[in-house]
This record gives C-alpha cells, structure tokens and sequence, in this order.
C-alpha cells in the first residue's frame, strides 16, 4: 500500500510542478531507454 501511496503522491507533485510552471508536460519515461 505504500508503494501505492508513493506512486500517487509523486504524480500529484509532478502535477502541480506542470501547473505552477505553466509548461506542457514532458513524458520522461518515453525518452529512458
């Protein structure tokens, strides 16, 4: 459950890091190969 929690928790700050910035989102896991 907290593996869970860490995952939402860490894509709510990403979240908000992207309004705040007022930049578009960059999926960064598109570019780890």
């Amino acid at each position: 459950m907290s593996t869970l929690n860490f995952i939402r928790n860490k894509l709510i700050a990403r979240m908000f890091a992207v309004v705040n910035s007022g930049t578009a989102y960059v999926d960064l896991m598109k570019y780890a190969a």
